[in-house]
């Protein structure tokens, strides 16, 4: 649900891969027999109403103006050294893997395996808010028969705590509006509703399937790793911005040669015109060094002072302004991600040492053990009320185990 494009189109986010699946290759995509009684309606992500938010509606905002994901996304998107922590984090979450065959086992209509959801919850949920969603089908015993992810971003919690609301959310302003209340974009939360009860209230055809949301501590709603930096990760996008805006709108020309012209009426006028038309040409790049002509008038140059027919540009450069900002703003990201810089291609020293990228490595698998225990633990409670009940335990498999074997010779 939400993820790629195609005939459904249903699926936004990143693919998995080949190098990030097991053994080089992509999931097998092996066409599965689903019960015939089972729900395998799905949300179309690209018909989803936008909804404006006011305050004032049914449902628990996520940040105060209920913009909290897009605005973590787009600093994110923003800043080269939060996108890059967030894409390595998810890297070193993900491994090699769930290594098992479940791994490899089909759980929805799409083709797609295990590892495939487990990629995608990670990019679209838990990498950059430490959270994630699924959306479950069942059949008539309520059993779990398809598992597909879902982006959290587009996910709000209602107020009673047993629905969610699913659309694109946008900013509230003074115009009226008009909330999308069609039930296809509400949907039953996972563990707050029994979907056999839901599937007889409903009938097997109408009933949606489920919202499974993990947030970790319990609150309505996970907090982003960006939390802490938030506005360094959006002075490194700003930063940007003034850099390329200096480049391009920035005065360029060397000088001003000034030559004597009486100019009265529309000859003033055209004159206006010519300024206008000089401002935008001696802007950018392809400027630098150029002259600038003005004509002046005779009274002016009958003047008392000096007459100077070329005045000569101080060109006014703010690529060294916000160096040391830059860095500190970097370091603070780094720092909140507990991501070594030299594992985003990065070296203080300007020198790549195989044994230090070795010993960052090392540590950061050890950071993120915990969350592959996490995300180990959850899926396995969705896999034992599940159609696959009866396969092995889920774990995922750290990088590097396969080299730890090798030097080994186990």
């Amino acid at each position: 649900m939400g993820k790629k494009k195609g005939k459904k189109k249903r699926k936004q986010g990143a693919s998995v891969q080949p190098n990030q699946m097991q053994n080089g290759r992509r999931p097998k995509q092996t066409e599965t027999k689903y019960d015939s009684r089972a729900v395998i309606r799905n949300i179309n992500i690209e018909s989803l109403p936008t909804h404006t938010f006011y305050g004032d509606e049914d449902i628990i905002p996520y940040g105060k103006d209920n913009l909290y994901p897009q605005r973590i996304l787009k600093a994110i998107k923003g800043s080269p050294t939060a996108r890059g922590c967030m894409h390595r984090f998810g890297e070193f979450v993900f491994g090699h893997g769930i290594t098992t065959p479940i791994g490899e086992e089909v759980v929805n209509r799409d083709g797609e395996s295990l590892n495939d959801i487990l990629y995608h919850i990670l990019f679209q949920g838990y990498a950059p808010f430490s959270g994630f969603a699924l959306h479950l089908n069942f059949n008539l015993l309520g059993e779990i028969i398809e598992i597909s992810s879902v982006d959290l971003s587009i996910i709000r919690k209602k107020r009673d705590e047993k629905t969610c609301q699913i659309g694109k959310w946008e900013a509230g302003g003074n115009s009226s509006f008009l909330l999308s209340e069609e039930e296809d974009h509400v949907l039953d939360l996972y563990g707050k509703n029994d979907p056999i009860e839901g599937i007889k209230r409903k009938g097997i055809k109408d009933y949606k399937g489920q919202i499974f949301y993990f947030c970790p501590g319990g609150d309505f709603y996970p907090e982003s790793f960006l939390q802490a930096c938030i506005m360094s990760a959006e002075f490194e996008s700003d930063l940007q911005l003034q850099y390329a805006s200096n480049v391009k709108n920035g005065f360029a020309s060397s000088g001003i040669y000034k030559y004597v012209n009486n100019l009265t009426g529309k000859d003033m006028k055209d004159r206006d015109n010519e300024v206008e038309k000089m401002i935008r040409d001696i802007s950018g790049p392809g400027a630098s060094g150029s002259i600038i002509t003005e004509k002046v008038t005779m009274s002016r140059v009958n003047t008392p002072a000096p007459f100077k027919a070329f005045e000569p540009i101080g060109i006014r450069s703010v690529d060294g302004l916000y160096k040391i900002t830059q860095k500190q703003a970097e370091q603070a990201i780094l720092k909140t991600a507990k991501m070594p810089d030299i594992l985003l291609g990065v070296s203080n020293n300007g020198l790549f040492n195989t044994a230090s990228f070795a010993d960052a490595k090392e540590y950061k698998n050890e950071d993120t053990a915990m969350d592959r225990k996490i995300i180990s633990r959850v899926l396995n409670k969705i896999k034992n009320a599940s159609k696959w009940a009866n396969f092995e335990e889920i774990s995922i498999t750290p990088l590097g185990t396969e080299e730890k074997t090798t030097k080994t010779g186990t």
